[in-house]
């Protein structure tokens, strides 16, 4: 179950790159490597957040 919750800012970061294609503006190679770069510690931070959030919530529930 943690799995699938920390899997959808994965899956949709993913999902906008396929569906957004190119980007608007030209950047060189290194540019756009630097670009990715930057995404990809956001989507990073973003799944981290999720599990602790996720882990939180369910350290709370008895279960």
């Amino acid at each position: 179950m943690m799995v699938l919750v920390l899997m959808v800012p994965f899956a949709c970061y993913f999902g906008l790159d396929w569906i957004l294609g190119p980007p608007m503006q030209i950047f060189s190679s290194s540019e756009y490597n630097s670009i990715i770069a930057v995404h990809a510690v956001s989507v990073a931070a973003l799944i981290a957040l999720v599990g602790m959030l996720f882990a939180n919530i369910l350290s709370t529930k008895n279960l």
